[in-house]
């Protein structure tokens, strides 16, 4: 399978702009029902997200003005 270029795994079931959209949602304190339905996951889906998305935004330094 690596032969014919297939890495293996689910495609993630949101891009890197609906994740953002999604924990800006969150945290602005929108309906966890409402974001479940709008992005078609499932919860466990949607934290797994935030964890992920606030997980990358410690590891990256801080941008300078």
């Amino acid at each position: 399978a690596r032969a014919r270029g297939r890495k293996g795994g689910r495609k993630p079931a949101l891009n890197s702009k609906k994740i953002e959209l999604m924990v800006k949602l969150y945290d602005d304190g929108e309906q966890i029902a409402t974001i479940l339905d709008t992005f078609g996951i499932s919860k466990a889906t949607m934290y797994n997200y935030i964890k992920q998305h606030k997980a990358n935004k410690q590891k990256q330094p801080p941008a300078h003005a």
